[in-house]
């Protein structure tokens, strides 16, 4: 299986860490996989990310990106989502983590019949989309998270189930 790991960025952080080891270890199983992601915080990158191929856009949106967080918040979900749909057709499975990587993955993955497995790092209160953000996440195939907590969290707000799986970094 080809795996598209989507972020809206990557820095030495807590989930685009486990990105980055995540498609390192695919790669590894012999399912190559790829991070979609608006750009790279060169000075803070996670161990492994020179090992891992990364689809971005323009070098242009990268540094806006990374400059001007008004421009991150504002065109960042656009850009991201053309990015996804320009590589939909060459993976079977999504995986997004970081808002808004789930609803870009849903939408993409109904338009071309694939699959989406969403990494669970924390949930964010989205009271002005709750019913759009319900909508979406019902739309995964697979849930997965790292804590017992962060899964009873996934159930009481979707009523759904999340796989615990530990992060081994």
């Amino acid at each position: 299986m080809r795996f598209l790991i989507v972020q809206p960025w990557i820095s030495y952080r807590g989930a685009e860490t486990v990105s980055v080891k995540l498609c390192g270890a695919l790669n590894k199983l012999g399912h190559p996989s790829k991070i979609a992601c608006l750009f790279l915080d060169e000075g803070r990158l996670p161990e492994g990310s020179r090992r891992v191929e990364f689809i971005l856009p323009s070098r242009f949106w990268q540094i806006l990106f990374r400059k001007f967080k008004l421009a991150l918040f504002i065109l960042g979900t656009p850009v991201l989502f053309i990015l996804v749909l320009k590589n939909v057709k060459n993976f079977d499975v999504l995986n997004p983590h970081n808002p808004p990587s789930l609803w870009v993955c849903v939408v993409s993955a109904r338009l071309f019949g694939k699959k989406v497995v969403w990494s669970v790092h924390n949930l964010f209160d989205w009271r002005f989309l709750n019913g759009l953000d319900e909508f979406l996440v019902r739309k995964t195939n697979a849930i997965v998270t790292p804590t017992k907590m962060l899964a009873k969290e996934v159930k009481s707000r979707y009523g759904l189930k999340a796989k615990v799986i530990y992060n081994a970094i």
